[in-house]
């Protein structure tokens, strides 16, 4: 968190959704599916990802601060369901709501699934 000039504040946030990959033990996705299971909270590691982002998204905008939230996301974000909940939740793609549908941001992908959030006192005009 950043303090500005008239007490604004700046949260600058970094997320990485794995994908789901159940073959390696030692994948992103297999670790986390253990630390849930050890703490009895049975799921998909990308179900929680989305609902507990979107629950710090929540409490931090409460705070009052702009808010950045930027990574991987590993989800289609060009009119997909999670842009649609951050939108919900108050923050905006700032790409592709200048410029419109982005690239592919995977070698072997086909979609924008890598972006940066911000809230709407960050869009400027």
């Amino acid at each position: 968190s950043y303090c500005g000039q008239q007490g604004y504040g700046l949260k600058v946030v970094t997320v990485y959704c794995p994908v789901q990959n159940r073959r390696g033990e030692m994948s992103v996705w297999n670790q986390q599916k253990s630390y849930f299971d050890k703490r009895k909270r049975s799921g998909c590691p990308r179900k929680f990802f989305v609902d507990d982002l979107l629950d710090a998204v929540g409490e931090w905008l409460l705070s009052g601060d702009h808010l950045v939230v930027g990574g991987d996301f590993n989800h289609n974000l060009y009119g997909g369901d999670l842009t649609n909940k951050m939108r919900d939740a108050g923050l905006f793609e700032v790409l592709m709501s200048r410029h419109g549908k982005g690239p592919a941001t995977y070698l072997y992908g086909s979609t924008t699934i890598d972006g940066i959030f911000v809230s709407p006192g960050l869009l400027g005009s």
